[in-house]
């Protein structure tokens, strides 16, 4: 599965000590997490945002997910992973 893969890596670079920012938004019909990950590396933890990937490494089973993601020119590294539940249970839009 690519997100899980691409989650997986996410978290490694943050073991690593990579700068980053993880948001998540929730919306009626999905939840987006958006990661960057600056090139820099610091050598301490952010715990937080460990946990929050950790979590949705667990939760993946759950959700249709799509990731998008791509490195600018400074390495700066950026990703959004779209999850929508599997069983939703708000009507499509017509």
């Amino acid at each position: 599965m690519v997100c899980s893969s691409r989650l997986s890596w996410i978290y490694g670079q943050l073991l690593a000590g990579r700068l980053s920012r993880v948001a998540v938004c929730s919306h009626i019909d999905r939840m987006v997490l958006h990661v960057t990950l600056k090139p820099e590396i610091t050598g301490t933890v952010d715990v937080l945002a460990l946990q929050v990937i950790h979590q949705t490494m667990l939760s993946l089973h759950m959700f249709i997910a799509v990731d998008h993601g791509h490195k600018d020119s400074t390495g700066t590294s950026h990703i959004s992973i779209i999850m929508r539940p599997l069983l939703s249970s708000t009507p499509a839009p017509v």
